[in-house]
């Protein structure tokens, strides 16, 4: 049952909906803030540490952190920014792909909300709460009813688990990226139980920073598979990492 499972990253102007079709796709990203005190993290300095702080913080604010990535971006458009969505999610920016139109929703929970950003994840995979959301004077499915899913963060499931397995809810099929440390191992239950197909998944430890999710959502809006999302992400990992394309290759993962 839906209703037993609660929806934080939508403001109070949204609806369940259930047969409004997007008319581009649309990516729906959970990015639970970097959190020295909450989160089961080796510390980070304390100023991107903050997971009550936008500005600096290293999965948000921070050079590589999804806010001020996309924005530098060249292939995407911010359309719209909304603060204080709800006492757990600090922020929602949406961004539209120039070439494509494709449209990307973004949320940031708090840090010390990640058990609930992890929980959403999974519903949302699974097709719980398809949720209308106005953007640009368009009404888009977003949560459960977007076509592809991501978590960005620390993996929360080396520390906790999650109550209850999230089946599938309808025969729609979702993309899932899952780009924290460790994913394949951890989230295969997770993406079995909700019946989505696994776009990006990582073996190793590695830093969850936003060049990743563009790589991600290039290979969502190419129709590449997984194979091909994961180079695509090695690659970008590489650059910004400094490292080699053959040690970037052992952070991502084709499959189960």
């Amino acid at each position: 049952n839906a209703s037993r499972y609660q929806v934080t990253n939508l403001s109070t102007k949204t609806s369940p909906v259930e047969a409004i079709q997007n008319s581009v796709p649309v990516i729906h990203v959970i990015v639970a803030l970097c959190d020295n005190k909450y989160q089961g993290i080796v510390p980070v300095p304390a100023r991107i540490g903050n997971g009550d702080d936008l500005i600096d913080n290293l999965y948000w604010g921070a050079d590589y952190g999804v806010k001020s990535y996309f924005r530098r971006s060249k292939d995407w458009k911010l359309i719209q920014d909304i603060k204080n969505i709800s006492p757990i999610v600090l922020e929602r920016i949406v961004f539209q792909h120039k070439e494509t139109g494709v449209i990307m929703v973004a949320a940031a929970y708090r840090g010390r909300e990640i058990r609930t950003a992890t929980q959403d994840f999974a519903n949302y995979a699974a097709g719980i709460a398809p949720t209308s959301l106005q953007i640009s004077g368009k009404t888009y499915q977003v949560g459960g009813g977007a076509s592809m899913i991501v978590y960005v963060g620390h993996d929360g499931l080396m520390n906790f688990n999650l109550p209850n397995p999230v089946k599938q809810q309808d025969t729609k099929t979702r993309r899932v990226a899952i780009i924290c440390c460790k994913s394949q191992q951890f989230f295969e239950p997770v993406i079995r139980d909700s019946g989505a197909k696994p776009l990006l998944l990582t073996k190793s430890l590695m830093a969850p920073e936003a060049y990743v999710l563009e790589a991600a959502a290039q290979s969502f809006i190419r129709k590449e598979n997984i194979a091909q999302a994961a180079e695509r992400a090695s690659k970008a990992y590489a650059k910004y990492q400094k490292i080699s394309l053959r040690a970037a290759k052992t952070v991502f993962t084709s499959g189960f």
